[in-house]
């Protein structure tokens, strides 16, 4: 079974598991973040602050998508690399 380690839960990062998970259903995927909160929609953001949206629809990819990617999350935590 191969691994995967995706450095960073943005849309690149979602968009990278989902394309992963596609070209090899029973890999072992594992994203890692340093936001605690996980990936929101930054421009999705500010309309939220100014009142005319949603808090949910800053939030694309919810625990579900995880779920329904089998991928595992870990998060706040910064990822970091030592020799």
């Amino acid at each position: 079974m191969s691994r995967y380690v995706i450095l960073g839960a943005g849309i690149a990062g979602f968009s990278a598991a989902e394309t992963l998970r596609s070209l090899d259903p029973v890999a072992e995927i594992l994203l890692v973040s340093d936001d605690p909160d996980g990936f929101y929609s930054r421009p999705g953001l500010a309309y939220y602050l100014t009142g005319r949206s949603l808090k949910s629809s800053c939030s694309f990819f919810q625990k579900k998508a995880s779920w329904n990617l089998n991928i595992q999350t870990i998060k706040g935590v910064y990822p970091t690399w030592t020799r």
